[in-house]
């Protein structure tokens, strides 16, 4: 267990290092560490990391990661034709349970954030309308 810890402070440090070392600052170093403390490994933060989006982008990206995305999924919710705000948006209705074809259909029509909040809170109000109607149905013997 000890080793564990010491092989976690060692990675934390030197992921620290190689942001500051390369200018991202200390908020995306912080970031890089609370990461692998919690258990990603240097590869996955280095993936948002050196990748070239800011910092509020690099939050949506980590927070992908601690939910076990897949890379498809990832990929959808922190696509380069998004601000930040757009993929928060996509990342909450996806943790709503949006599909994931719906929201890369949302982001492919290029709206703003907010005009994606409704079209996925149309998405959700369809969704929990057919779940309703199946609840109720009649049993068919």
């Amino acid at each position: 267990m000890e080793d564990s810890t010491q092989n976690t402070n060692k990675a934390k440090n030197m992921a620290a290092q190689e942001m500051r070392r390369i200018g991202l600052g200390d908020e995306v170093a912080m970031l890089v560490s609370e990461d692998i403390e919690y258990g990603l490994t240097t590869e996955e933060v280095y993936r948002y990391a050196k990748s070239g989006m800011n910092f509020k982008q690099m939050q949506v990206y980590s927070k992908c990661l601690r939910s076990h995305y897949s890379r498809e999924v990832i990929d959808v919710i922190t696509s380069d034709s998004l601000n930040a705000n757009q993929m928060m948006v996509a990342f909450n209705f996806y943790e709503k349970g949006v599909p994931i074809k719906t929201i890369k259909e949302v982001i492919q029509n290029k709206n703003n954030a907010f005009q994606m909040s409704q079209l996925f809170q149309e998405v959700l109000v369809q969704m929990e309308k057919a779940e309703l109607e199946v609840q109720v149905a009649p049993e068919y013997v």
